[in-house]
């Protein structure tokens, strides 16, 4: 497990993924696991409305 259990690093994190509009998640905590996470937006109210999450093997 590739977990870092630092404030600064997670709010860093936290912005990136605002930033880009997805998140990645390469074997932090399940190994051999890659996983992508995107909202799924409604542009005109400017909301979410849902979201999608992909999971893959590594090997």
């Amino acid at each position: 497990m590739k977990v870092r259990a630092n404030k600064v690093h997670f709010l860093a994190v936290q912005i990136l993924k605002t930033n880009r509009g997805y998140s990645i998640n390469n074997e932090k905590y399940i190994a051999g696991l890659f996983c992508i996470g995107a909202p799924l937006m409604n542009f005109r109210e400017k909301t979410i409305v849902g979201a999608v999450s992909l999971d893959f093997p590594t090997s």
